[in-house]
This record gives C-alpha cells, structure tokens and sequence, in this order.
C-alpha cells in the first residue's frame, strides 16, 4: 500500500542536540510541520534527530538542506544535500531550486542540481500486459493465474476483484462489496489448490466508492475459489480495528501478514490471524524465502527487515553506501535476487534489484531496472511471472493525492506492465 508522507532522515551533523524522548514518526511530523509554517529554523533539529534511526533514507536529508537553505545557512544544506545526492534518488528540485536561490548558493547549488537531476532520468525496459479501460478501479495489486492464463487485479476504490483474460478483457470475479469485501489491497493466488488469498481494508486514503463508516479502519483476509469467485473463508485480525496490508504465502500453508507496525501469521488450519512480531514503524510489503525459514519485510521509512521464522530474531538488511531500501511498496524474493517497487524514496519512481549474499542478510549490489516510466502514477504491487515482473503501474493515488480525491477525468487508465528481470 502507498503511504503519502515525506520519507524522512538524515546524517547527524553537530550542530542541534539530538532530541530524545521522541519517537520517529513525532520528529518527522514536526520538521513538517515547521517547513510547512515557514518556520524552517524550527525543523532543523527534528530532522537531524532522526538521523539516529533511518540513516539511509535520503527524503529528510533533502527536508534538513532545504531547512537549512532557508534559515540562512546555505552552506551546510548543500553540504547535507551533496551526500543526499550520492544516493542518486532525484528530490523535489522545485523546493531545491526556491530554497538555494541566494546569490551565495546558487553557483554551486546548479552544479550539484546537474546531478540530482541526472539520477531522475527516465529509464524504460517494460512493455505493458494489459490496460483496465475503467480510470476508477484503482488497482492495489495483481496476480497471475498460469492454469487459466488470466490476471486478477484487486480495486481499492470499488471494492472488487476483476479477472482479465489473455486478451485483456475484464469481468468481475468478486463484484462490488460482495462478502463484505472492502478496499482490495494484497492479492496471492495459490495456483494449485485454485484459492486467491486477499487483503481487505476500510481505509479512507483513498476512499472506498460505497463507504461503510461502521467499520471504518477494519481489516480481514479472504480466501475465495478462483475458478468460481466463490468465498471460502474469511480471518480477522488479532483485533480489531486492524487493517491487513501484504500477504505471502509459505511453501508449508502458512499465510504471513503485515499489518500496521506488526508482522502477523494465519496458521495453516487456524480460524484467526496471530501476531508474530511487532517490529514498530509502517509495514508494507513482504516476501519469503524459497525454503520459507526467512520473511523480508518492508519497514516503510528504515529500509527491509529480515525475519527468522522459526526464532523470530529480525534485523534490517545490511547495504553498500550510499543505497536506499526506504520507501518500498511491493517486495519480491527468489533465490537471491531481491526486487522492489519503490514509489516513495522520492518523486521518481522506480523498480529496483538487488542480489543478496548467500546468507540473505546483507545486499551486495543494486541495480534500477526502471524508472519514470510514461504510465507511472504510483507503481505498488505485483507478481513474479518466470523472469519477468508483472506490476502496477498505475494505481492512481499520485492523482489521487493531487486532485484532493477521485475526480473523474483526471485518472488514467491503469497499466500492468511486464518487465524482465
């Protein structure tokens, strides 16, 4: 699932004290809040705390040199914003451009802006899958059915589940609301024993199309027959309201969860979902191992978190300088190869791949495999077809956010690319 917030942190310099007795998600909200209120002497100090928890997310060391710029000290926020640069994850340059216009600034700021701006090029190797007609599906996530040769494709905004055929036409496998179906958001589909397993939310970022303010923040899995859309179960969280986001299916049954900062589990032959592990901070996407002894999983603003099933010991995924895991949607691992749609590092969107050591706790090399690609509006999720990455490119939230809700006219037609790995 998307998250619209600016992904934030940055390298301690020593100015400020670092803050303490604050949380991340505090830190972040007040930088936010003193650039936001032109206060930008006032979001310096939030931001270089944050430092100690998420130092290779790039977005706040751009916030900090930007803060920086504007409180009159423009050469420590180029100083900050030429280690952001060595990322080669492009920010906002119009904010830069404002902040870095001063006659100190400006020579050497247009030198680095050359740079920021070459890692945002556009870089395009997919080919499109198919194409939904229908603007307001708003697709989360899509699945692919190699017996029936067809896609599933879930809908946040009308609270159903489409099938399209190898000819692109789609119908409804699980009609509007059906079941108590509410925004679709994680799709896997168990091929064999013809069973779709989805992710269910009543979220209101975006809204759903028939609203149900009863069970506002409520979340379930289904299980629906694939062949016949037919419901076969339904599993609640260990409470509610508690929405599901991503799911993974283990080789041995077991279906893996992530649900607000916790890592949930759906034991094979269980009535109800059971926390695993809170890990603290948003979680969004998830992947498992090829043996099942291993979750990767997405800590929205740190990066990815390993997870040992059977100990359930965790810690982040080590990487080489000056690389980025923050922001990730959707997660895919095979082997050791691990791949990423990250949609909020920044304003460029991209998928990358990464190749794993032989202990999958630590990457060894990072690749973009694409970025800003023409049908991009807010990639999320998608599935492994033989070599290649069949995702959404389109989901609409980017429009979704900017136009201030659904309105029609101004959503595109979502593509599902396919991209070889």
């Amino acid at each position: 699932m998307r998250i619209r917030a600016a992904l934030l942190a940055v390298s301690c310099l020593a100015a400020e004290p670092v803050l303490l007795g604050e949380d991340l998600e505090e830190l972040l909200a007040r930088g936010r809040t003193a650039l936001a209120e032109k206060r930008p002497a006032d979001a310096v100090a939030p931001y270089r705390a944050a430092a100690a928890e998420v130092a290779d997310n790039t977005g706040s060391r751009v916030a900090l040199a930007e803060a920086l710029a504007r409180s009159g000290a423009a050469a420590d926020g180029l100083a900050v914003l030429e280690k952001a640069a060595a990322f080669r994850i492009q920010p906002d340059l119009a904010k830069l451009d404002e902040a870095f216009s001063g006659p100190d600034a400006a020579p050497r700021y247009k030198k680095l802006r050359v740079k920021l701006e070459e890692a945002g090029r556009p870089f395009v190797k997919s080919s499109r899958a198919f194409v939904l007609e229908d603007p307001e599906i708003l697709p989360e996530s899509v699945a692919w059915d190699s017996k029936a040769k067809a896609w599933y494709v879930g809908s946040m905004y009308q609270r159903k589940i489409v099938k399209v055929d190898e000819q692109g036409r789609a119908s409804d496998l699980v009609s509007e609301g059906r079941d108590g179906l509410w925004a679709v958001i994680g799709i896997k589909l168990d091929t064999n024993a013809r069973e779709l397993w989805v992710t269910s939310y009543n979220g209101n970022s975006p809204p759903m199309r028939k609203p149900e303010p009863g069970t506002e923040k409520h979340g379930a899995l289904y299980r629906f027959n694939v062949d016949t859309g037919a419901l076969v179960a339904r599993y609640d969280p260990p409470r509610q309201p508690l929405g599901f986001n991503d799911l993974v299916l283990a080789p041995n049954g077991d279906v893996y969860l992530t649900c607000g900062t916790a890592v949930c589990v759906l034991r094979e032959g269980a009535t109800k979902a059971e926390e695993l592990l809170e890990a603290g901070g948003f979680l969004n996407g998830i992947a498992i191992s090829d043996d099942g002894a291993r979750l990767f999983v997405v800590d929205h603003r740190r990066g990815i978190r390993w997870v040992d099933v059977a100990t359930k010991r965790s810690a982040l995924v080590k990487l080489p300088p000056n690389e980025s895991l923050a922001g990730v949607d959707g997660l895919y691992v095979r082997g050791r190869m691990l791949v990423a749609i990250q949609n909020s590092a920044g304003p460029v969107e991209r998928v990358i791949r990464c190749d794993l050591d032989a202990s999958l706790s630590k990457v060894t090399r990072v690749r973009v495999l694409e970025q800003k690609h023409p049908d991009y509006d807010a990639p999320t999720t998608g599935v492994l077809v033989g070599d290649e990455l069949h995702y959404v490119a389109a989901s609409n939230l980017d429009s979704y956010y900017a136009n201030k809700g659904i309105v029609p006219g101004k959503l595109r037609k979502s593509a599902i690319l396919r991209l070889k790995l």
